[in-house]
């Protein structure tokens, strides 16, 4: 079977990245690697201004999840899903993917 990656760039909502980066590792990850067997690890960076150029408004944050299969399906099925916990420091809107083998 072929591993893809899926990476998605997030940002909290104004004032609660504490929140939001709690919520991301000890819950979404936990429940994305016991609700979906085919990711098999789910990694996730702190993005530093340093590392956009100086802008601080962009991501907070890089999560790379290693899939067994298609990363693209994988994403469809997240973003019909629910049934998650819902992250209310996450600005959903400000969401990024990218996929790759």
């Amino acid at each position: 079977m072929t591993i893809q990656r899926l990476t998605v760039l997030a940002k909290a909502r104004s004032g609660r990245l504490d929140e939001f980066e709690r919520w991301y590792d000890e819950v979404h990850i936990p429940e994305i690697l016991e609700r979906y067997p085919e990711v098999s690890s789910v990694v996730r960076y702190r993005l530093s201004a340093s590392l956009t150029h100086g802008v601080d408004d962009l991501h907070d944050s890089a999560a790379v999840y290693e899939v067994q299969g298609s990363a693209a399906e994988l994403w469809d099925r997240l973003a019909a899903d629910r049934s998650m916990t819902v992250g209310q420091g996450f600005d959903y809107k400000r969401t990024v993917t990218t996929f790759s083998l």
